[in-house]
Formats: C-alpha cells, sequence, structure tokens
C-alpha cells in the first residue's frame, strides 16, 4: 500500500487527507473502551491516546510522524521485523543509535568508578548493545535485556525515591529469585557502573590548596602550584581540592542527537510567535535581539544555542549548622519554548566547585575550563548531527548573561555589591547615604523628572534634590575603568600581598575585570547580569512584614533608625524621646491586638491546590510571622498581604504598600507589555519616593533600591521566570554529586525514549487525571460523509442520568465543589467571561457540583453547576479598591442559568475583606506554574497540556496607576497608642546618653575611599576585602530565610 502521503509537506493537498482518512479507518478498529487510540502525530508521536477527531486535528496541523509507515500500534503487523509491537529493547537501541550516530560524539565516562585504562569508544559502543542484546537469563523474555532490566531498575529507584540500602536488598532478592546464571547486577554499584558508559562523564582537575591555580592545560603535570608555590598533593597523590568539570560540548551536541529535543531546539525561532509589544520569551527582549543583530553570523541559523549561566552556593548535607558548601555552575538552554526552559531535566551541570567554603573573589579560577571550552564553541563551533533534519552542522554556542543572587554577583561581575556604590546598575553614580552602622539608598527623588514638584520638597530627607539620573554607563566606560584596575594575584595564600590592599578611589568598587570579559562578544551585551527578583523579593518582604509586626531581627525601625532621623534633624514626630526613654508609636506599624488580628487572618486563608502549601504554618505562639522561605514571600508579597492590610494602618501607608505589592506582581507575569513595563518604571519611582516620606532610612537597603531597575532589566531580558533563581536553586545536585549526575543524565536521555513504563517525561502531574474531556465546536458540514465522532455524539444526546461528583481535574487544575472546601485548601472559586444584556462580562462565583454527563461510545463531558455572585456594575454587591476587586458572597445572579462546561471555567479563589465583614471576599486570580500563555495558532510542536489559550481580557492585572498624595509627617504616628519605653540599658548600648550621661558626638562623615582589608586567613569565605560596610549583610537574607551567613556582624547590629 503506497503510504508516500506521510512526507508530503502540504497538508492540505487531497494527496495528504485522503491518507489521512485512510489511516483514519484503520484506527477506529483499535480504539479502546474510552474511544481512544496512540495518536501518531509528530507531537504526540504514539505516546499519547486521543479520541479520532482529535487525531485528525492533529495530523493535519502538526503532521504524520514520518517513520511510521507500518501501523503496529493500530493492528498492523510488521512482517519485516516479526514482532507486533515496538519493544523496550527497540526503544533502547533507537536511543543508543541516536548517542552515537555521531563519531564525534563522545559518550565515555571518566568517573573514579571506571577503571583507568578506559577502552576505546567502539568497544564501549559494542559492549553497550551487547547488553542490549542480551537476555537477563536464558528462557527470558526477549524484550528484556539486561541492560533494559537495569534502566527500569534505576527508573524505579530516582522516580520513587529509593535509598542505596534498599536498593541493594532488592538486588540480593532478585539475585535469589532469579535463575542461576542471570545478569542482573550484584549491587547498586555495578548498576551504575554499567550505566556510566551512558553517561557523558566529567573531568577532575585538581586545585590548588588557596584556590590559586588550576592544575590544568599546560600546568597539569605540575607537582607545585605556578602562583604560589604550594605542593599538589597533602600525601600520596591525593590533592588538597578536586574540581569537577563536565564539558558542554558532549551535552549541547547530544540536545540535537535526540529525535525528542533536536525539534524543540528550534523552538525560539520556527515556533514562537513574535508579537511586538509582548514578551513571552528571551527572545521576545531587546537584548536578545540586540545580541543577533551584532552577530549575525551566529544568529543566521536557529540551531546556535544561547545559554544563561547561574551560579549558588549550596550546604552539601542539607544541614545549615554544617559549614561545608559547594557551588555548581549551571547552563541553561533558552533555545527552548518556555516550558521546557524550567524544566530541571534540560539544566547542564558544568562545574561543581569545590569547599568547604565560598571562592569569593577566586571564583573566575574555577571557571577557566569553562571559558576554555566557550571560546571554541563560538570561535570554531562543533561538528555535530541533527536529528531532526537527518545531517550535520556546525553547531556554535554563547552565554548571554549570568543569574545569579545578590552575594554571588560579585563572583561573576568584579564588582563589589557592597559600601557605598554597591548597586551593580548604577554603579558610581549610586545615591547612597551613612547612617548609623551602615549604608542606606535612598534619594530616589533623582530619577523624577526635572520639572516635577517632589524635587523641591525637604520633608523627604531634609534636601531639595538636585541631582540628575545616574547615567547609563556604556561598554567602552565600563571597559576604560576595569583597565584601571591594579593587577591582583589570585589566592588566598598567607604569602599573597594582595589579599591585603588599599581600594585605589579610581578603581570604584570594581575589585577584577571578569573573566567573562574573554568572551569575543561579551562587552557588547545590553544585559549581561540579572537581578534576581526571587531574592530581591524576599528581602523586600522581610523588610515590610518586619517592620509592620516588629519581629526582632526584622524590623527596620530600630532604636538606631530613630536615632538616624535625629543625627539628619528631619521627621521629628518620629524621634525618641530621650527624657522618657520612648519611642512614639509609627503608624506603619501593627498594634499587638492588630498583629494577632493579621495572624488569624493568614492561618485561616485557604489557597488552591498545588499553589502553595500551608503557610499558616509560618504564624508563631506570639503572633508573628517566622521561617518563611521564598515562595512563602512571594505568595505573601502578592497576593495575602494586600488583602490583609487592608483594614489596618492609615490610608496613605496602606496604599503605599498595596501598589509596592502590585508592582511585583505585574512584574512577575508570564506575559509582558512593554508599554506597561515603561509606565511601570515611572510609577516604581514614585512608589520608592513615597515610602521615603513613611519609612526611617533603615529601611531603604540596596535590595529595595534594585527595584527601580527591575522594569528595565525586563524589557531587556523578557519574562523573570527565565532569569530568576528559583530553577537554579530547585535543581541542586543531591547525594554523591558528580556520580548521581552522570547517571542521572544517562537516564534522562534514555527516558526519551520509553513509551511503555512511567518516567519523568510522561509521569502525570499530581493533579492530572489521564482522561480525555471532550470540546465541541459545531459548524457547517460540506460533505455529510465527513461527519466526525464527536459531533455525531452530540448529536444522538447525552444519556438522561449524569454522574454527580463532588471534585474534578481539568486541564492539570484541580476543582471543587464547596462541600470540599472544608479542607485546607479552596478550589471551589470559579470566573467565566460570558455576556450580560449584550455586554462581554466576568461572572464570578463557586462551584456547588461536578456533573458527569455521558454520550455515546464512551464521550464525556464534564459541567459545573455553579452559584453565581452578583457582579453587576455599579451594584451595591461589588466594589474596586486598590485595583482589588471585592464581591458579596450573599448575593445570588443567574440563578437559573447556573451551568458551565468546565473548560470554561476559569480558577479564582476568595481572601476574606477584614475591612467590610464575612460576607464580602477579595477575588484573586490564578496563575497556574504549568500554564504558559503562548500563541498556538501556528505552532506546531507544542505540549498542549502546558498551553493556556484562553486570551481573555480579564488575564492581565490592572494599570499600575500610584497615587500621588503623600503622607503627613503628622500622621506619621499613632496618638492613640502609648509611645513604648525601653529601659536604660538599651539607650547605653546605642551610645545614647541617659538623662544624667555626657552626650557622645557621633561622626557620620562617608567612608574613606580607600579602605584597607580586614580579612583573617580563617575567614577566607567572608565578604570581599574592599570597602566592607560593616553591617551591610544583615540587611540580606537567603531563599531560605536565613541570614546570609558570609555577613559581618558587628556589635553594632540593630537592637531592637
Amino acid at each position: 500500500m503506497d503510504r508516500s502521503w506521510i512526507s508530503n509537506p502540504d497538508r492540505i493537498s487531497a494527496e495528504y487527507v485522503a491518507g489521512v482518512n485512510q489511516f483514519l479507518k484503520v484506527a477506529r478498529e483499535t480504539v479502546d473502551a474510552s474511544g481512544c487510540t496512540p495518536c501518531p502525530c509528530k507531537n504526540c508521536i504514539n505516546r499519547v491516546k486521543r479520541h479520532i477527531g482529535e487525531i485528525r486535528r492533529h495530523l493535519l496541523h502538526q503532521g504524520f510522524l514520518s517513520t511510521y509507515t507500518v501501523w503496529v500500534e493500530h493492528g498492523e503487523v510488521d512482517h519485516s521485523s516479526g514482532p507486533t509491537h515496538e519493544s523496550f529493547g527497540d526503544e533502547m537501541e533507537e536511543a543508543f543509535h541516536d548517542a552515537t550516530r555521531d563519531h564525534y560524539f563522545d559518550i565515555g565516562s571518566t568517573s573514579d568508578m571506571l577503571s583507568p585504562e578506559q577502552p576505546a569508544d567502539s568497544e564501549r559502543y559494542d559492549n553497550l548493545f551487547e547488553q542490549l542484546k542480551t537476555p537477563l537469563y536464558d528462557g527470558c523474555n526477549d524484550t528484556i535485556s539486561a541492560l533494559t532490566f537495569v534502566v527500569k531498575l534505576m527508573h524505579l529507584k530516582v522516580l520513587n525515591k529509593w535509598t542505596d540500602r534498599s536498593f541493594d536488598m532488592l538486588i540480593k532478592l532478585l539475585q535469589e529469585v532469579l535463575p542461576p546464571g542471570n545478569r542482573c547486577p550484584d549491587s547498586y554499584y555495578s548498576t551504575r557502573k554499567m550505566l556510566c558508559d551512558v553517561g557523558l562523564g566529567y573531568e577532575q582537575i585538581d586545585v590548588c590548596k588557596y584556590d590559586c591555580s588550576l592544575f590544568y592545560g599546560e600546568y597539569s603535570t605540575d607537582q607545585d602550584c605556578h602562583v604560589c608555590g604550594t605542593s599538589r598533593y597533602i600525601r600520596k597523590k591525593i590533592p588538597h581540592k578536586r574540581l569537577r568539570y563536565f564539558p558542554i560540548t558532549p551535552r549541547l551536541k547530544r540536545l540535537y542527537s535526540s529525535k525528542s529535543t533536536a525539534t524543540l531546539m528550534r523552538w525560539h525561532k520556527e515556533g514562537r510567535v513574535v508579537e511586538p509589544g509582548v514578551l513571552r520569551h528571551p527572545a521576545d527582549g531587546e537584548a536578545w535581539q540586540n545580541f543577533d543583530s551584532l552577530n549575525e553570523h551566529f544568529a543566521s541559523d536557529p540551531r546556535s544555542i544561547r545559554l544563561g549561566l547561574a551560579s549558588d552556593g549550596f550546604n552539601l548535607f542539607g544541614n545549615m549548622s554544617t559549614t561545608y558548601s559547594m557551588w555548581p555552575v549551571v547552563l541553561i538552554p533558552y533555545n527552548l519554548p518556555p516550558w521546557k526552559i524550567a524544566a530541571k531535566t534540560n539544566y547542564l551541570l558544568s562545574l561543581l566547585i569545590p569547599g568547604p567554603k565560598s571562592p569569593t573573589k577566586d571564583f573566575y579560577v574555577f571557571l577557566r575550563p569553562l571559558i576554555d571550552e566557550l571560546k571554541v564553541l563560538w570561535n570554531v563551533g562543533t561538528d555535530c548531527f541533527d536529528a531532526h533534519e537527518g545531517k550535520r552542522f556546525k553547531l556554535f554556542a554563547s552565554v548571554i548573561w549570568t543569574v545569579s543572587d545578590f552575594p554571588a554577583y560579585v563572583y561573576l561581575s568584579g564588582w563589589s555589591t557592597q559600601g557605598k556604590l554597591a548597586c551593580l546598575v548604577c554603579l558610581e553614580d549610586t545615591r547612597h547615604m551613612s547612617i548609623r552602622g551602615k549604608q542606606c539608598y535612598m534619594g530616589h527623588r533623582c530619577f523624577l523628572e526635572a520639572e516635577h514638584p517632589w524635587r523641591n520638597r525637604k520633608d523627604f530627607d531634609g534636601i531639595v534634590e538636585v541631582r540628575l539620573p545616574p547615567r547609563r554607563f556604556e561598554s567602552s566606560h565600563i571597559l576604560a575603568q576595569l583597565d584601571a584596575i591594579s593587577p591582583r594575584q589570585p589566592g588566598k595564600a598567607p604569602s599573597n600581598s594582595s589579599r591585603k590592599r588599599k581600594r585605589l578611589s579610581s578603581e570604584l568598587n570594581w575589585l577584577k575585570k571578569s573573566i567573562l570579559f574573554e568572551l569575543p562578544y561579551w562587552s557588547s551585551l545590553k544585559l549581561r547580569h540579572n537581578l534576581d527578583v526571587m531574592h530581591i523579593e524576599k528581602n523586600v518582604c522581610d523588610n515590610i512584614v518586619g517592620t509592620l509586626m516588629d519581629i526582632e531581627g526584622k524590623t527596620k525601625d530600630t532604636l538606631k533608625a530613630r536615632m538616624d532621623l535625629k543625627d539628619l534633624d528631619y521627621r521629628h514626630e518620629l524621634h525618641l524621646d530621650l527624657d522618657g526613654k520612648t519611642k512614639p508609636f509609627a503608624s506603619y506599624t501593627f498594634t499587638k491586638e492588630e498583629c494577632r488580628g493579621f495572624c488569624e487572618y493568614i492561618k485561616a486563608v485557604k489557597l488552591p491546590d498545588g499553589f502553595r502549601s500551608n503557610i499558616g504554618r509560618c504564624v508563631t505562639e506570639n503572633y508573628k510571622l517566622s521561617g518563611m522561605k521564598t515562595h512563602d514571600s512571594h505568595i505573601l508579597l502578592q497576593k495575602l498581604l494586600p488583602a490583609g492590610i487592608i483594614s489596618f494602618l492609615t490610608e496613605p501607608v496602606r496604599e503605599t504598600l498595596i501598589e509596592f505589592c502590585q508592582f511585583f506582581e505585574k512584574l512577575c507575569a508570564r506575559t509582558l507589555i512593554v508599554d506597561e513595563l515603561r509606565e511601570m518604571q515611572r510609577s516604581i519611582i514614585l512608589i520608592l519616593c513615597k515610602l521615603e516620606k513613611i519609612y526611617p532610612p533603615a529601611f531603604f537597603t540596596i535590595m529595595v533600591h534594585l527595584c527601580v531597575h527591575l522594569p528595565e532589566q525586563a524589557i531587556l531580558g523578557g519574562p523573570v521566570q527565565y532569569r530568576w533563581m528559583y530553577g537554579t536553586e530547585r535543581s541542586r545536585p543531591d547525594g554523591s554529586i558528580a556520580e548521581a549526575y552522570v547517571i542521572d543524565e544517562a537516564l534522562t536521555f534514555l527516558s526519551r525514549y520509553m513509551r511503555n513504563i512511567e518516567t519523568k517525561f510522561n509521569r502525570a502531574e499530581r493533579n492530572w487525571d489521564n482522561s480525555t474531556l471532550y470540546t465541541v465546536t459545531l459548524q457547517k458540514q460540506a460533505n455529510p460523509s465527513t461527519v466526525t465522532e464527536d459531533l455525531y455524539s452530540l448529536a444522538v444526546g447525552p444519556e438522561e442520568r449524569y454522574v454527580s461528583q463532588e471534585a474534578c481535574v481539568v486541564n492539570g487544575i484541580r476543582f471543587r465543589s464547596t462541600v470540599q472546601d472544608g479542607l485546607r485548601t479552596q478550589c471551589s472559586g470559579i470566573s467565566n467571561l460570558a455576556q450580560h444584556d449584550g455586554i462581554d462580562h466576568m461572572f464570578y462565583g463557586v462551584i456547588l457540583e461536578v456533573m458527569e454527563v455521558v454520550y455515546i461510545r464512551g464521550r464525556k463531558v464534564l459541567v459545573f453547576r455553579c452559584q453565581w455572585f452578583k457582579s453587576m456594575p455599579n451594584s451595591n454587591s461589588i466594589f474596586e479598591q486598590y485595583n482589588m476587586t471585592s464581591i458579596n458572597i450573599k448575593s445570588s445572579w443567574y440563578e437559573d442559568q447556573s451551568y458551565i462546561l468546565a473548560t470554561q471555567a476559569r480558577q479564582v479563589f476568595y481572601l476574606p475583606n477584614l475591612q467590610r465583614g464575612d460576607s464580602w471576599k477579595i477575588i484573586q486570580k490564578v496563575s497556574h506554574r504549568h500554564l504558559y500563555d503562548i500563541p498556538v495558532s501556528t505552532v506546531d510542536d507544542i505540549d498542549e497540556n502546558t498551553v493556556d489559550d484562553n486570551d481573555d481580557d480579564d488575564e492581565l492585572l490592572p494599570p499600575l496607576q500610584p497615587n500621588t498624595t503623600l503622607v503627613e509627617p503628622s500622621s506619621l504616628v499613632r496618638h492613640d497608642i502609648a509611645p513604648i519605653h525601653f529601659p536604660e540599658q538599651f539607650f547605653v548600648e546605642l551610645n545614647i546618653p541617659g538623662p544624667n550621661l555626657p552626650r557622645n558626638d557621633h561622626s557620620f562623615e562617608e567612608e574613606e575611599e580607600e579602605e584597607e582589608e580586614d580579612e583573617d586567613d580563617d575567614d577566607d569565605d567572608d565578604d570581599d576585602e574592599d570597602g566592607v560596610d560593616e553591617g551591610q549583610w544583615d540587611d540580606y537574607t537567603d531563599s531560605d530565610g536565613n541570614e546570609n551567613e558570609d555577613s559581618v556582624h558587628t556589635d553594632d547590629d540593630d537592637i531592637s
């Protein structure tokens, strides 16, 4: 039978359409009880079962799998190969052929597990294929070979998180059960050793004891460090440190050698829909487009890979009391579609920097192998096989920016993030002010227009603002500054005189020239280093919540902060009463009763399933918040805090804080509008200026200041989801890191080819029911013979009875009726865009019942019976305040039209409106992490389970338009609350004289430009030596809510 139509690129030709119809006739004979059969389109490739109508649409839209000429999955017999189904061994053979078809492709391993005398590549390949063809034991099923058995076992271990000991126990049991002479490995070690040949391996590079240099390249055979002369070994060929380097060239080539990823690696060019002014992918940003315009030879081939370089230290043993830490360096391929960029399986570990302490300013020493390889990938490229096109090509790659938290920024950029000039964007124009024990970063009025009236007011910080905004420094200016830096010898050797040196004023905050400038294109990038929104958001949340609830160690309204106001001689209402030893109660803090009310609100909040863990666990017995992780702060700041403070604080303070929270909510949207980002740039300046009128200077840490640069970086780099640290921190390697990564890498590659067992690629989400919901589009049929099964089933009508349920899962989203919302989650809230009086209107309500309506031939449709709340415009049942919509849940509307299809519902959740009573709720929309707002009209290779194709305008957040009303100084003190009394010893510790103590002058002169390093030999991982500002990092918390472990703590720390 002629099936040449399968490779016909014209999918609307009569030949192709006739061939599809011919296939569907065969496929109808193999449908299961639910009416589904494997779909052979290029996306599903027989891995997903779908209904006949869906399969037809897929084949016409996405094309037929070109290699599927014998329809064995649909009942045909492949006489050429014998079996009537594709065996697991065939899948593994396909995987090995993809991995080894490129003779330039080295899949060898250099780990310690294998002997020093490694066999040749061809010999290893022969061993792998021999194990693939050898049955597990004599008389075993032909589909189970020794290698396939090992791969299946390892997948069970990984997916179910078995311990090594439990795996060894299972192996021993299998050895007893299987017949004698079986080829099952005898231990976990043997299993790993077998899989190492499938992995890509890594190199081990010895490191000098003092991090001066690597024994690499021309120095690989040296016995002593060529910088400091220290011996390479502790004893008997045991090195002091060892760097694990995972070469990236074979790993990048593997992305194209696999059929499952070769097509996706072109998505940024061939699958992405370009909408002017809309940012959904890093390729939509100005930085990517500017890079392409400057490097046309690189951009002309869509297969050229753009990478992000990320690094973050982590504790090896997961115990914060253990001081040993390691620093992985991860590369993120940005060619992939959005839902693949965020996948941990696509992150490439390139370096594993040893501890026990942070490499600090010597970080660049460890980057040397990676930089050398990146230069080759840019200048020369590498030969690669493209499984999608079936031909060779020259592969090029480049790093387009870095992603790191703020303390690690100095390691990658060379700019110190401490002291007066801590801002990595403003550089030498950073607006700073010295206060007691630290620096603050106020003066955001300088970003306003020259004619703005706020510039002339003195009630912000006591002076008129005449400074211009910070300059935007060109690459030539930065390179000139870097060229002026004095050479510095790397390492922490005691004999290294560069360890303790004076910083010249001309060097500003530059410590060194980043090694990344060796890349030919690095100086021309518009966005070299990303600000990490995750940690900025975490620290801003800590500042706000800590000050609101007066949390010890987190509040910025300390006695020293009040003394700063006295030293600066403004905002006299908040000054300390030294005679009475009291602190006036500020209007930006909660009373004890308000803390109790806010904490009870947090504990009572119910969020949708999978949206966030129980945040109420962070409420302490004394009604404070403690132990919040980064995602807790993310949800609290964007969703819970604006609704929670609506009945507290004074109007100007409350309004400004809500505007600040909504700024982050809009910034973190998956789809960004460039015009809105430019408006947000103006809005955040106004918000920060308003905050300067409210909070003391100590509130304005460097993390608060960095918010002013976030909209600009979003315009350059696209959505923040691909440029923050969530993915990097969640992809930290575990266990025996290097060996485990090699094995996991092998399993990841092989699992792309497994179709009949559960793997990390086909494993269903927790909220995924593996069922098919049918949505029918009615249309006029020109030919009655082409009536689809869906339309026929609909025409016959449903059965007279339906199945009543209390919960269901639709497109990975769990919905429940109100009966089930007595649990800790809230999944009954929904919204639906429909018409009221002929005008589109958004309806809000809850699900009363989930109804499963059954049609013939296994079709079923889920219908929600709902209660709609009255949301008629200009009614007294709905109102908007602070860009938040509140609705009266006691009201009812459209009671006679309470049914909608489950696929029409959009999930929302309701928060209490503490200001208006129990019957009023604040509506919050839900952005599900597995759904992306991607246009699908012209995209072929797309995962339907990850695409939100509902283009309702309601998903766009309202514009951020800050109120320009400033808080009056007199309203900053709550006169209805008595001042707070403090014991006299607090004032003595602060060097504040009591009634009978002499007053000591406190100098607030700016620090000298030249400051000598004060760093102990045993504390090499402390912050950099140039211009350390005491207390600077007391304001920074990491992603786990811990104070920065590299901080410099002094006796001058704030006293609450």
